[in-house]
């Protein structure tokens, strides 16, 4: 009997509390890319282990969902179980008695429609299709500095190092240490014992205490061409207005050298690229006078230089007038190719170092786009281009091709691996072409 031990009831209670705090912490410290089926297994598991068990969705449902989805992680699951884990959770949802079975069925059916592709991954391959991040304060830092390195740094004393480590990823550590919004400190694991670490006060505190540290020398101009393919109401316009800030991203961050746009004025971001939008913009004047919108004060043979990029020298020399032909309000008296090529020469003047084509090749026929293209590498070789297209042959050549639909990042990379796995990529080529992708 001395070693009979009866728990009041008020500290079984505490110890309850304190593992669902414990829990609670864990889940915010989660790190990003878990698999999706094993949380939902977790999930269902402790709204199980909480429910009366009164009602027979409940005790029986909610278990049987938690043996296939079982199955499904042992890579023992099959193309039945799927349909069986779907009826399943339908008929829980209908029938629980109560908010914790219906809520648990729920979340089975609201992360099966969200995460089909893991789910069928488990039955084909036996694994998951999620990537795994083993660091989530580096994952969720816009600019993916390595914030365990620097705060490393800065615990042995070696403050410049730290800011040098910072540097390799973002270019302005004093500028974010004091703007960054931290979501870094989301998902520290700090918070599995108490609370999260202050990362953005490290890094001021770096900064403060690092001294002059010397600016490493500036990387040559990477030159490259990104191109943004995809269909009519894809997302594409929409994707060049908040990289000009005309609309704010509702999620996520526009970096620019890694500093969010929303810390850097309007003007600057505007003055940095050169934008040739969709819907042309000609103003009543002269040709002389619209193309040098671009540089106010352009000397006249940059002019001539720009609207011989754009290939508007034939259509120049057949005017009397030439540079001081008069045009009328929008451009009325030109043609459609005329009004983009005016305005291509516009965004050549201007020399900025990055340059947005958005559609800007549309109304062009091919071979006046392909002397035009040539033409234009040439004139900014080492300055980025982003050309958004609905044209496989504007977006084939470029060094990273981004294909959207409706209004999401559905596939990238370079035109050969796009041909062999994007579907909607692949459609694109074949409408365009006439040739089979594969």
């Amino acid at each position: 009997m001395s070693r009979l031990r009866i728990t009041p009831w008020e500290n079984a209670q505490r110890t309850v509390d304190d593992l669902y705090a414990d829990m609670e912490r864990r889940i915010s410290a989660a790190p990003c890319g878990n698999c999706p089926v094993e949380l939902t297994s977790a999930f269902l598991k402790l709204c199980l282990a909480q429910s009366c068990g009164k009602c027979v969705p409940c005790r029986i449902g909610l278990d049987r969902l938690a043996d296939l989805l079982d199955r499904l992680l042992d890579g023992q699951g099959s193309q039945e179980d799927l349909e069986t884990i779907l009826r399943t959770a339908h008929t829980i949802v209908d029938s629980a008695d109560c908010a914790i079975g219906f809520e648990a069925a729920q979340m089975v059916l609201d992360g099966y429609v969200a995460f089909q592709d893991d789910y069928l991954a488990h039955v084909t391959q036996g694994s998951c299709t999620a990537n795994f991040k083993s660091v989530p304060c580096v994952e969720l830092c816009p600019a993916h500095v390595d914030a365990p390195g620097y705060i490393s740094l800065v615990g042995e004393g070696r403050y410049a190092d730290a800011i040098r480590l910072i540097r390799k990823d973002n270019p302005f550590p004093s500028v974010c240490a004091l703007v960054c919004e931290h979501p870094c400190e989301s998902h520290c694991r700090r918070t599995i014992v108490d609370s999260p670490l202050n990362i953005r006060g490290i890094k001021r505190f770096a900064v403060d205490n690092a001294g002059e540290v010397p600016v490493p020398p500036r990387a040559p101009e990477t030159g490259k061409k990104i191109a943004v393919i995809g269909g009519t109401g894809s997302g594409k316009s929409t994707l060049v207005q908040l990289l000009l800030s005309f609309r704010l991203p509702t999620e996520g961050q526009i970096l620019f050298d890694g500093v969010s746009a929303s810390q850097i004025d309007r003007g600057v971001i505007r003055k940095n690229i050169s934008c040739v939008l969709q819907k042309t913009a000609v103003y009543s004047g002269t040709i002389r006078h619209n193309i040098e919108m671009g540089r106010p004060g352009a000397e006249e043979a940059d002019i001539l230089e720009a609207a011989d990029i754009a290939q508007l020298t034939p259509f120049l020399n057949s005017l009397p007038e030439h540079l001081e032909h008069p045009l009328q309000q929008s451009g009325k008296n030109l043609s459609g190719g005329q009004k983009q090529r005016l305005c291509i020469a516009r965004a050549i003047l201007k020399d900025a170092p990055i340059y947005v084509f958005d559609d800007s090749f549309s109304a062009l026929d091919f071979l006046t786009e392909a002397n035009l293209r040539r033409s234009l590498n040439e004139k900014i070789q080492g300055k980025t281009q982003i050309v958004i297209t609905q044209r496989i042959t504007s977006a084939m050549n470029a060094d990273h091709i981004f294909v959207m639909d409706r209004g999401r990042l559905v596939d990238h990379g370079v035109h050969a691996e796009l041909l062999s796995r994007c579907k909607i990529y692949q459609e694109i080529y074949a409408s365009q072409t006439g040739g089979d992708a594969k």
